[in-house]
């Protein structure tokens, strides 16, 4: 699983989760099971979610995630 923020210094959550979908589409990655967008701003998580995120929550909401109950 991989949790996107959106503020990474130096790059923010998008640019990290378009750097790890090229190296995927490269095979120099395997693709996480899960990529979530989590961001204080609902906005920033919609565009995550619309570049490949799996699943984007405002950063509060993250532990209401109905995977987390999956094993």
């Amino acid at each position: 699983m991989l949790l996107l923020d959106h503020y990474i210094p130096p790059l923010n959550g998008l640019q990290v989760l378009q750097a790890v979908l090229a190296a995927v589409k490269a095979n120099r990655l395997e693709r996480p099971s899960y990529i979530i967008a989590m961001s204080s701003q609902a906005s920033k998580n919609v565009r995550m979610v619309e570049a490949g995120a799996d699943a984007g929550f405002v950063k509060w909401d993250v532990p209401q995630w109905t995977v987390w109950g999956r094993r």
